[in-house]
């Protein structure tokens, strides 16, 4: 008798794994990470050995490349299963890059929670990645590429046969046939939408006896699909009269493909205005790359565009960005263009700078088009998005300083808590608000001080600590349209008695050598001789 245990993906979204047992064999379909509140998807993760067989599976079947069906494979092989993985041959294609992404991420964030408990000294236990780059490679050459509607025997008594889902690139419905029982068991996991572009319509099996499918928009109505490039419009559109950037969190399979070629059908047919379009994520740009090699996956009209030498992923005006530092540019700059970045649900990749570029200033559209699951952590260095202050700071709205090299009006969200007494990462040329919720506002008060050219008399640590300091609006008030020599501005011990003496002192900073300049847009006369810059910083 055939049986099925469904392990994740039941009564939630993520961690898809299903074990189909007979009497001869036993088949693993999918593996998939669980995702949400961060050490009860790391515990579910890790206890895979105790939850999955892994010494009696005679198989793996892959239904597709995304994260919660195909993340947790290398911790599979990593715990001891070494057997064939099936999978279509876009699926395989599209596992290496995941894959790897995925074990980056999962390294980086090991990283970074360790240099946070060093300078912290918090009591916590340093986080290990479930698996590496190693573990990833040595798991795509346990992977067989089996095409759709081709039957394959791959366990004894079981056979194979992939259909299209429609989902993603190579997503497959899995029919398996069972011949002690004469049962034909379909696992439609994830099924693409009719109508969508670039792949073809579901296929449905038949003769089917026991039909298995995930649910996770089952309990809403989605609007028609003729109405998604009108919404797409009229959002670029109402962004692109305000002069502002239209920033699109997406997922790197998939989804950021059909925002392209959504945005190309627009250009084309004059409905939206021809703005420089970013494709900010190198997983975005190497999955694109796949695409292209695996045309037997669209629908005719894609296939055709394909064939007449008009790519769906490309136009006039696209950019595809893999520097890191051509994508910090990009951040910083001005509007109106699109980009598309991810990760899909805000947790991690370069997303998080443009919003924090971007996210305070309202002429900026931020367009959700992917499912948001629930208990998603906040991105580590994203303190200070709207609505989430940082620790120690006051709630109620995002931290705002102000920013010289911005518009007047336009706001940053506060990256300095993190590095109490320091410059915000990064600062080429922000100021924080004082008294705006910065858990080290009074730090802030004295930097403004010195800036504006006070006369206090006092010693540096006392001024550190915010005594005696005037208010913030007369320091703010006193900054405004005043010219400063470069060598006044410089973050130091002996530039502070300097500037002290008003702006007009030309005293060189001694120590810019080895301390650099606060901030670091304005050089101190070690490297720049006294250039004037005009600061114009925007009240209220």
């Amino acid at each position: 008798m055939t049986e099925i245990q469904c392990i994740g993906a039941a009564r939630q979204v993520t961690g898809s794994k299903h074990v189909v047992r007979t009497s001869r064999a036993t088949i693993l379909l999918d593996c998939g990470l669980f995702q949400g509140r961060r050490k009860e998807s790391v515990e579910q993760n890790r206890a895979i050995a105790q939850h999955v067989p892994i010494d009696d599976l005679d198989a793996v079947v892959l239904s597709h490349a995304h994260i919660d069906h195909a993340g947790a494979l290398p911790l599979l092989a990593k715990r001891g299963y070494h057997g064939p993985i099936y999978a279509t041959p876009a699926t395989r294609d599209l596992c290496g890059p995941m894959l790897l992404d995925a074990a980056m991420i999962q390294e980086a964030d090991a990283r970074h929670i360790q240099k946070l408990i060093e300078r912290e000294h918090l009591d916590m236990e340093p986080a290990q990645p479930l698996y590496n780059h190693e573990d990833v490679t040595a798991l795509l050459g346990q992977m067989v590429a089996l095409p759709y509607r081709r039957a394959q025997e791959i366990a004894p008594g079981v056979v194979l046969k992939f259909l299209d889902a429609g989902h993603v690139l190579g997503s497959a419905v899995v029919v398996l046939d069972i011949e002690e029982d004469d049962t034909r068991i379909a696992f439609a996991v994830d099924l693409g939408r009719k109508g969508l572009p670039i792949l073809r319509e579901p296929e449905i099996p038949g003769g089917v006896n026991c039909l298995m499918m995930e649910s996770t928009y089952g309990d809403r109505l989605h609007s028609p699909i003729e109405e998604v490039d009108g919404a797409l419009a009229a959002a670029i559109n109402r962004t692109a009269k305000r002069g502002g950037k239209i920033i699109i969190p997406s997922f790197a399979l998939e989804r950021a493909q059909e925002v392209v070629y959504a945005i190309k059908r627009l250009r084309k047919t004059n409905q939206v205005p021809a703005l420089q379009v970013y494709v900010d994520s190198p997983l975005t740009v190497k999955l694109t790359d796949v695409f292209k090699m695996h045309p037997e996956c669209y629908d005719k009209e894609t296939y055709a565009l394909l064939v007449s030498g008009d790519s769906p992923f490309d136009f006039d005006g696209l950019h595809y960005v893999s520097d890191k530092e051509e994508s910090k540019a990009l951040a910083a700059s001005a509007g109106p263009y699109i980009v598309i970045s991810a990760s899909g649900m805000c947790e991690a990749g370069r997303v998080l700078h443009h919003l924090r570029e971007g996210i305070e200033d309202s002429r900026n559209t931020i367009l959700i088009v992917g499912y948001q699951a629930q208990h998603r952590r906040a991105p580590a260095r994203g303190q200070g998005l709207r609505g989430h202050a940082p620790a120690g700071g006051r709630g109620g709205g995002a931290q705002r300083f102000f920013c010289t090299r911005r518009p007047e009006g336009s706001h940053r969200v506060c990256r300095g808590c993190a590095q109490p007494g320091q410059a915000p990462s990064g600062a080429a040329g922000p100021r924080r608000a004082p008294g705006a919720g910065c858990p080290h506002r009074q730090a802030d008060r004295a930097r403004l001080r010195y800036r504006a050219g006070a006369r206090t008399g006092r010693e540096d640590s006392g001024l550190a600590e915010g005594k005696h300091l005037p208010s913030p609006a007369r320091a703010r008030d006193a900054m405004l349209a005043r010219t400063w020599t470069s060598d006044s501005v410089c973050w130091s011990s002996s530039a502070l008695r300097a500037i002290s003496r008003g702006a007009s002192s030309s005293r060189a900073c001694s120590s810019c050598t080895s301390r650099g300049c606060f901030p670091r847009m304005w050089a101190c006369s070690a490297s720049v001789a006294r250039r004037s810059r005009t600061t114009s910083f925007a009240s209220g």
